[in-house]
Order: structure tokens, then sequence, then C-alpha cells
């Protein structure tokens, strides 16, 4: 990203806090003392008096793409080819965020004889989206940036996931809440032929065929969250129960047309022109 809010520290947090609900008419929720001391016993006791910057935890310093493309052609008085190959892969902010897509394109020209003449078409795509586990509806970014700096820690200084908020922790969640992945397959056909019986004279044919058909796995996993000071107490989850669900949508059609057009020209002033098709 090429701008990003600049978020306060802890000692300044508990200040504005505390500021707020003064103005509001409330009594403060922090003491000066609890205040002054906050570095200290964060550096003493990081799990107890954490300070998570949730911005720089959760985000990548950098979400590269790639964009690949190489094409070619051939061809002689009777038959022209030109074939194109695609390959995209875009990386998101966080981990278990990406795109990539696949394309693949071959076109052909045939010249039979004077009269006659066709094209063949074919094209493929597949796509791979993944993304991670939207917990209640919110996007893990979004519910960091309502996190503040202390209260809810992110990690242990064990490795363990700390529980977050009542059991919502975005790292846990991007890192270890499942995922949603969904491959999107397309392969279409096109045939085409021309037949010029005579001048002005054509007809023409064409068949195109599509196939269509994905899968999308949604995988939602069952976080438990333990105890700071005892790991086989679990004291949180993420949500209810673990969950998968998988579809297979598959779709087919085929497009068919004849056409017949004319064309000439009368007295070099009058156009006429008559297409009919089905």
């Amino acid at each position: 990203p090429t701008q990003l809010p600049e978020y306060v520290g802890a000692t300044r947090y508990m200040q504005l806090n505390n500021e707020y609900l003064t103005n509001d008419g409330s009594a403060p929720a922090f003491t000066e003392e609890y205040i002054n001391a906050y570095l200290q016993n964060n550096a003493q006791s990081p799990d107890v008096y954490p300070i998570t910057d949730w911005q720089a935890v959760l985000l990548k310093n950098s979400a590269p793409r790639h964009v690949h493309n190489l094409s070619f052609s051939v061809g002689s008085e009777k038959v022209k080819t030109r074939a194109s190959l695609g390959y995209s892969d875009i990386q998101g902010l966080y981990k278990n965020l990406s795109f990539e897509r696949f394309t693949l394109q071959i076109n052909n020209d045939f010249k039979i004889t004077d009269k006659l003449s066709a094209s063949m078409d074919v094209a493929a795509m597949r796509n791979d989206n993944r993304k991670t586990i939207v917990t209640n509806g919110d996007n893990p970014l979004f519910i960091a940036r309502l996190f503040p700096p202390i209260l809810y820690d992110d990690v242990y200084s064990d490795g363990r996931f700390a529980p977050g908020k009542d059991g919502l922790n975005p790292l846990a969640q991007i890192l270890d809440g499942g995922f949603d992945r969904t491959y999107n397959n397309l392969i279409r056909g096109r045939l085409l032929v021309n037949f010029k019986p005579f001048r002005g004279f054509t007809l023409t044919a064409i068949a195109a065929p599509s196939f269509r058909f994905s899968r999308q796995t949604i995988f939602s996993k069952k976080i438990g969250f333990t105890s700071l000071d005892d790991p086989s107490l679990v004291v949180n989850y993420n949500q209810s129960n673990t969950t998968l669900n998988e579809s297979r949508p598959y779709s087919y059609t085929f497009n068919a047309q004849l056409l017949a057009d004319y064309a000439t020209t009368i007295a070099a002033k009058h156009n006429i022109g008559i297409l009919a098709g089905y």
C-alpha cells in the first residue's frame, strides 16, 4: 500500500482513552502509575502486559504481482496460426490471500479453396483464488484495526496463539483458521466455415461450445486458545465447530449459427445487402 495510517503507542493510547472518558464524564480506565509502568512491565512480562502493533503483525511488506505473456504466430498461404500463453500471480497483503491465473488461446485460419475457408479457435483459462476465512462476517484486517495496542496479545512468548478479544485473534484466523479456495476453469472453442459459391454471396456456419466448471472448498477451523499459565486449559474458541463445505458447479453452452449474406452494388451508386440467419 502507498499509505497507511500510523497508530499511537501503548502509553499514548491509554492517555487518550482516559481523556476521552474524562470528557465524557466517566472515571479514567488507567491510573497514572499503571501508564507510567506499562513499558517496563511489558519488557518483563510481555504476555501479561502486551503491546501489539496489529498492522505490522498482519501485513506483509509487499504484495508482489507477476504477469507474463508469450505469443507467437506461424503461417503460410493456406494456414495461419497464432497462439498465446498467459500467467498471472497476484499476492495479497497478508498470508493465505492470492490469485493465480493461466490462459491459453490458439487461433487457426485455413484457406481450403478459393471459395471455401475456415477458422478454428480454442481458448482455456484456469483461476486459483485463495482467501482466508472470515469470522462473523468481518475481515481480519478490519477487526485488527479496531484493536488497541494493549489488552489483546497476538502470540504468547512460547509461540501459542493468544485468545485475542474473546477468542477473536486476527493473526490466528489468517494462519490457522482454514481457507476458502476456488478453482474456476473455462474451455471454449469456435469453428467457423465460410463458403462463397459466387461473387457477393457468403454462407457462414458457426459452432461454438463452452464448458465452465468450478470447485470451491471452504474449510473453517475451530481454534482453541489456551490459558497463559496452563497450556492444557482451553479458555476460548474462535467459533463453535469446524466445518467443511465443497461445491462443484458445472455449465455447458453450445451456440450454433447459420448465416447467408449477399451484398452487391448496382450502377456504382446503390449498395444492396441482405442478411438472413438462424
